[in-house]
């Protein structure tokens, strides 16, 4: 009988150790907000350039690609979507509110931050959008060049008004494009995710930084336009430059 007890007991060691190795799924919420100059980004209201411009955003978005949550082992959660700001930022109520990806069935546990492509990373970018399925991020047609073989990565458009007479007239459109515009972005905010909760973490990305530096700003009322045409070394330089930044302009809330 004393040994039956003890295999008993044995037995009821094992079932418990099972059931605490085994972790259901977690949810991740991605959420990120527009701003401008840090203020809440609203979609064709009128705002201030760094040299004083008066100028509005009418559009803004961008491919993120391989969305990696570091940890020990780093977990893929989706491989390409898009942000697109013009869902939720045409006015100040839902504009605070955020672009929102949701992620299900993530293994919960500790994560020391996130990691993800800015573009369309080269294996990807190389193919058509008729080679991926209708409501997929890449199936847009909208969204390719056929001419130089990519998929536009961003989106930043607008309009200036150069002599402030409350007509705004001039373009700002920098699309950007290319295998060498792909950037990585990563941060090292942590975040857990718990079995059966969902969890938000919120990147800001202020549009305003996409157009300057420290040392350096975009002259809008000039070279106001660039499709990243590879003939057009300006062109290139400038789209290069707009990629760049969107490294600097999006932050952890």
């Amino acid at each position: 009988m004393k040994y039956l007890s003890l295999l008993i007991f044995g037995f009821a060691l094992i079932s418990i150790s099972g059931c605490e190795e085994e972790k259901g799924p977690a949810n991740l919420q991605l959420v990120f907000k527009g701003l401008f100059d840090g203020n809440t980004l609203v979609l064709n209201e009128d705002n201030t350039y760094v040299n004083g411009i008066p100028m509005r955003m009418s559009h803004l978005q961008f491919y993120i690609a391989n969305i990696e949550l570091k940890g020990d082992f780093g977990t893929i959660v989706k491989d390409i979507d898009v942000v697109d700001f013009s869902q939720n930022h045409m006015n100040a109520a839902t504009a605070a509110q955020g672009e929102t990806m949701t992620f299900e069935d993530v293994p919960p546990g500790t994560y020391t931050g996130l990691k993800f492509g800015i573009g369309v990373p080269p294996a990807l970018n190389s193919m058509q959008p008729a080679e991926f399925a209708v409501g997929h991020p890449l199936s847009n047609t909208a969204d390719h060049w056929t001419a130089w073989n990519s998929f536009i990565f961003a989106k930043v458009e607008g309009r200036s008004d150069e002599d402030d007479d409350g007509i705004f007239s001039g373009s700002i459109l920098y699309h950007t494009g290319g295998d060498d515009l792909y950037r990585e972005y990563e941060n090292n905010s942590g975040f857990i995710l718990v079995e059966g909760e969902t969890t938000t973490v919120t990147l800001t990305l202020d549009a305003l930084e996409l157009f300057y530096t420290a040392t350096d700003t975009l002259d809008i009322i000039n070279n106001g336009v660039s499709h990243t045409t590879p003939s057009d070394q300006v062109s290139v330089d400038i789209s290069t430059f707009v990629m760049d930044n969107f490294i600097r302009a999006i932050n952890v809330e």
